[in-house]
């Protein structure tokens, strides 16, 4: 029917918009849609991206509270977790970690 090739044309249409924002972008689309479906915590993940939907090196908890979440350094270019890097201080730079350095 017309409704259904309307509809599938949006969720395609969706689909390449997703594909087109990176990866950092598509992660925290998704985040949010989660956040919206369900009771959430006070602490929560949201990805912090970058201009170009690239994840920005630090990245960190939300708190609804006063309280500072825990930080972490990430790879740019997929948003892993650089080990050793987890639950650092809120000031923290994350240009120490050598895999980052020249990845801005």
């Amino acid at each position: 029917t017309e409704a259904q090739e309307s509809m599938k044309a949006n969720i395609n249409a969706n689909r390449k918009k997703l594909m087109e924002q990176g990866p950092c972008q598509v992660d925290l689309h998704r985040a949010l849609e989660k956040i919206t479906k369900s009771q959430q915590k006070t602490k929560f993940y949201l990805p912090n991206c970058d201009k170009h939907g690239f994840y920005n090196p630090k990245q960190c908890e939300t708190s609804l509270e006063s309280q500072r979440g825990k930080c972490w350094c990430v790879t740019p270019w997929n948003g892993k977790m650089i080990a050793g890097s987890l639950d650092l201080p809120g000031e923290m730079d994350c240009q120490q970690y050598p895999s980052l350095v020249g990845q801005e």
